[in-house]
C-alpha cells in the first residue's frame, strides 16, 4: 500500500512537470510516453486502464486547485484534444479556508514530498524535447524550492493539531532559537508552508516558516493539552505577519526572461535588453536563491542587503 502512495505521487509530480514545462498541448499518448515512475511509464494497461488512471490523476489535481487547460492540437481542424498546466494558472493563491479545508489541504503537501529534481522528471522533460515538444524547466527551481520542508516534520506538526500536544524545535529566525509552541494550524501561502500557534515563552500567537526548521519537531506532553481559541483566524494573523515583514527589493531581469518572477513585480523602467521591477518578498535567503535560479538573467540592484546575502551564497558554492 506504502509503494503505491509512493507511485501514485511520483506519477502527480511528474505529470505536473510534464504539463507545465511543455510549450504546447500534449495528447494522452505523448502523456502516457513521457511520464515515468521508478523508470517505467506511470501509466500501464490496456487504453482504458490508462484512460481511468490519468481521468482520477486530473480530479486529483483539480481538487488541489492545479487546472489542467484542455485545447485542440490544431485550431482547423476537429482534432484529438491536448492537455497543459499554464504557468498563469499555475501560482497557488489563499483563499478564506475553513479548518476542514485546512486540513485537506495540508494533506495535499504530501504530493510534494519528492525533489522536482527526481532523475524520471528530468527524463520526462528529456523525452519532451527528443518528441520534438519544446519543453521549458525554468520553474522547476522554484518548485523544488517551495516544497522542501520534509515529510517527518510536517506529519508530526499536523497529528500535534490534531491530537492538541505541544511541540517544540530549533527554528532559524533573525538568530537560532529553541521553541516550544501550542500548533493550531498549517498554511500554504505563496509556495511556502507556515505553521500558526502560540508561543510559550511569549504568551502569543505566532508565525513560522517549515523551511526555517532546523531541527526535527518533537512532540510533546499529553493530548488535549490546550485548546485552539475560537475566534483564531489562521488567514488574519498571516496578512497581519507578511505586512510587517514583507520588503522590496529592485530587480532587474532581462527581457523575456524569469517569467516566473516579473510576474510577482511592479515594471517601473524598460529598455531593449533589460525591465526593472520592485518585488515584494519575505526571507532574504528564500529570495537570494530564487534569484540565483535564474543566474545572469536576474540582476539584484537594491537593497544592498539582499545583494551581499547573495554574495556570501555565492561564495559558499564556490567552496563547496
Amino acid at each position: 500500500m506504502a509503494n503505491e502512495a509512493s507511485d501514485k505521487t511520483e506519477r502527480l509530480i511528474n505529470l505536473i512537470l510534464a504539463l507545465l514545462s511543455a510549450k504546447k498541448f500534449l495528447t494522452k499518448s505523448q502523456i502516457f510516453d513521457v511520464v515515468m515512475v521508478r523508470g517505467e511509464a506511470a501509466y500501464q494497461g490496456s487504453d482504458e486502464t490508462k484512460d481511468r488512471m490519468f481521468e482520477r490523476d486530473k480530479d486529483d489535481l483539480r481538487g488541489m486547485g492545479i487546472t489542467i487547460e484542455v485545447g485542440g492540437l490544431d485550431p482547423l481542424f476537429d482534432d484529438e484534444a491536448g492537455y497543459r498546466i499554464k504557468e498563469s494558472q499555475y501560482g497557488l493563491r489563499m483563499p478564506d479556508l475553513s479548518p476542514a479545508e485546512l486540513a485537506t489541504l495540508s494533506v495535499a503537501a504530501n504530493f510534494w514530498r519528492d525533489s522536482a529534481f527526481s532523475s524520471e522528471s528530468q527524463s520526462a522533460l528529456r523525452r519532451l524535447n527528443s518528441l520534438g515538444i519544446p519543453a521549458d524547466n525554468t520553474e522547476m527551481g522554484l518548485i523544488e524550492l517551495r516544497y522542501r520542508s520534509t515529510d517527518e516534520n510536517f506529519e508530526s506538526i499536523n497529528e500535534a493539531i490534531e491530537s492538541k500536544r505541544l511541540i517544540s524545535f530549533t527554528y532559524s529566525g533573525s538568530s537560532l532559537s529553541d521553541k516550544k509552541v501550542e500548533p493550531y494550524a498549517l498554511l500554504l501561502w505563496n509556495g511556502f508552508w507556515y505553521l500558526f500557534g502560540r508561543d510559550i515563552d511569549i504568551n502569543q500567537i505566532r508565525m513560522y516558516k517549515l523551511v526555517r526548521f532546523v531541527s526535527g519537531v518533537a512532540r510533546t506532553g499529553k493530548s488535549n493539552a490546550f485548546v485552539i481559541p475560537s475566534d483564531f483566524d489562521a488567514v488574519k494573523h498571516l496578512k497581519i505577519s507578511m505586512d510587517e515583514r514583507t520588503q522590496s527589493a529592485l530587480i532587474r531581469i532581462r527581457t523575456g526572461a524569469a517569467l516566473a518572477l516579473a510576474s510577482k513585480g511592479r515594471e517601473i523602467e524598460r529598455d531593449e535588453s533589460w525591465v526593472t521591477y520592485i518585488i515584494a518578498f519575505e526571507s532574504h535567503t528564500s529570495f537570494a536563491q530564487t534569484c540565483l535560479w535564474f543566474g545572469s538573467d536576474v540582476e539584484v540592484k537594491e537593497p544592498i542587503a539582499l545583494r551581499e546575502h547573495i554574495k556570501r551564497l555565492l561564495v559558499e558554492v564556490s567552496h563547496g
